[in-house]
């Protein structure tokens, strides 16, 4: 009789790790382009990972960032030529109809600058606001010093605040 042959354990792959960036990037594509279903076009990262835009008429277009910091590289500074140099640099690429996705960069534009607007409302404080006769975030006159309406005084901005001279 022979000898039984000795199986070896065969060792099996680790499952293929995700990119740390790829959620990152996700929640900033749904700041910068909208959610999914605001989207009329899917946009496809550089794993192949695909975010399908579900929002009706479908465009003929769909927009694919081939590299891990294009993103980034489009958007800081936030300008048209920063998405230009994108796209020349072969960073993001328009698959489908190019004349479609002109008015991608105006919508971008509009987003990130009514997101600023926002940010920046929610960001001053409650004191300052107070200080400056608003009353709500984005409300009140402009930021100037209140002025006593009694006395006539010449109003300096240092560090620490405003002073009467």
């Amino acid at each position: 009789m022979s000898q039984p042959q000795r199986i070896e354990a065969v060792e099996a792959a680790p499952p293929p790790r995700r990119d740390t960036a790829i959620d990152a990037t996700i929640t900033v594509l749904d700041v910068v382009f909208g959610a999914p279903f605001e989207r009329t076009y899917d946009i496809r990262l550089w794993d192949e990972t695909a975010l399908r835009g579900t929002a009706n008429p479908q465009a003929d277009f769909s927009l694919h960032i081939r590299r891990r910091g294009a993103l980034r590289r489009m958007l800081l500074p936030p300008s048209e030529l920063s998405i230009v140099e994108a796209f020349i640099s072969n960073d993001i690429d328009i698959d489908g109809n190019v004349e479609s996705a002109m008015g991608l960069a105006d919508a971008i534009g509009k987003r990130l600058q009514s997101l600023a607007t926002t940010i920046h409302r929610h960001s001053v404080r409650p004191a300052t606001r107070a200080r400056f006769g608003c009353s709500r975030p984005g409300r009140g006159r402009a930021l100037s010093p209140r002025s006593s309406s009694t006395t006539t005084s010449a109003t300096t901005s240092t560090r620490s605040g405003w002073i009467r001279a």
